[in-house]
């Protein structure tokens, strides 16, 4: 946990020591100040995307293709 210029950020790796243990997949940070777009989407162009995957992991659902496992549909 960090924090920059007022804004507090909290790095989780959603299933310990498993794989794939890379950002955005099952390792992300938690921010607390509101951005524009879906920081988790295969067809988003924010520069944060990517960031906001832990919650679809920890539901190990994919955020792209309901009924499909979140390990299952990494790109």
């Amino acid at each position: 946990m960090h924090i920059d210029e007022g804004q507090l950020y909290i790095g989780i790796d959603t299933n310990g020591n498993k794989r794939p243990n890379q950002f955005g997949h099952d390792i992300e940070y938690e921010y607390q100040k509101e951005r524009k777009g879906n920081p988790c989407s295969l067809t988003s162009n924010q520069k944060a995307n990517g960031i906001g995957c832990a919650y679809y992991a920890l539901r190990d659902e994919c955020p792209n293709s309901p009924g499909k496992s979140y390990f299952n549909c990494l790109p």
